[in-house]
């Protein structure tokens, strides 16, 4: 019986402190921790000289899958540079990218088991701005073999969130409300790619599908991407990328 008055408090105090906390917490991550939704440009012409490509882009979401988060838009851009080596080093190339973006949201809750204090705020249907600065460095091998184009990279992708939904989720997780990633952090990155130059010599330009994979990513919708590009000999070029959200993207690329 002894044992018991000691136990029963204890027992208590769990049991309270379970039915005060509610739920499990909800997950809300970092938008800018997604894979940075830039396309790898493969070399339009069959050759083994250097060069280096500047890339101008713009791109805009048009449909959005990502965790407790809906009717999420945004515009944005980066600046792409890539130099490849040439002769016996022309498969070889470096790459660093910038990449901004501003948007809005509204929270949902695809958790079955969502606390109260966060289905609340899921009820008023409020808009959330947003806003993403991601950089991104990374080392490549690119073969041409055929009329096929292919290639890997390795790199690190640096994000920087900010405005109101960062704001958000910050102040949730100080109470437990919510867990999530960091508004500012750095991911591993490792990309693949299977191009077809098209016509002789490419003349037409190349198709171009990627995937790319996320290390050290802690959930489903910020660890894969894949994307579908076309990329004209003038510089021209546009696609879709998939992550999380669906992204349309064009741009112009100058060769030096």
């Amino acid at each position: 019986m002894k044992s018991f008055r000691y136990l029963f408090p204890c027992f208590l105090l769990i049991t309270i402190s379970i039915f005060l906390s509610g739920c499990d917490t909800v997950t809300l991550h970092a938008l800018g921790s997604n894979p940075i939704p830039v396309m790898h440009e493969p070399r339009t012409e069959k050759t083994d000289s250097s060069e280096m490509v500047l890339s101008a882009n713009l791109n805009g979401s048009i449909l959005t899958t990502g965790i407790n988060i809906k009717e999420y838009s945004s515009i944005g851009g980066h600046l792409d540079v890539t130099y490849r080596l040439g002769n016996l080093f022309s498969p070889l190339f470096f790459n660093g990218t910038v990449f901004g973006s501003y948007g809005k949201l509204k929270l949902t809750c695809d958790d079955s088991d969502c606390n109260e204090n966060f289905r609340s705020l899921t009820e008023e249907e409020k808009s959330y701005s947003t806003a993403s600065i991601q950089e991104r460095i990374r080392v490549g091998v690119e073969l041409m073999p055929f009329f096929l184009t292919i290639g890997a990279s390795a790199g690190l992708h640096f994000y920087q969130d900010f405005l109101q939904y960062e704001d958000l989720r910050k102040k949730l997780k100080e109470t437990n409300y919510v867990n999530g990633n960091y508004s500012y952090d750095v991911y591993p990155e490792i990309r693949v790619w299977l191009g077809s130059r098209l016509g002789s010599k490419g003349k037409y330009g190349t198709i171009n599908f990627e995937g790319s994979y996320q290390l050290y990513a802690d959930s489903y919708d910020n660890i894969l991407s894949v994307s579908l590009g076309y990329f004209h000999p003038s510089g021209w070029h546009g696609g879709v990328i998939i992550h999380n959200s669906m992204i349309l993207t064009a741009g112009k690329s100058f060769k030096f």
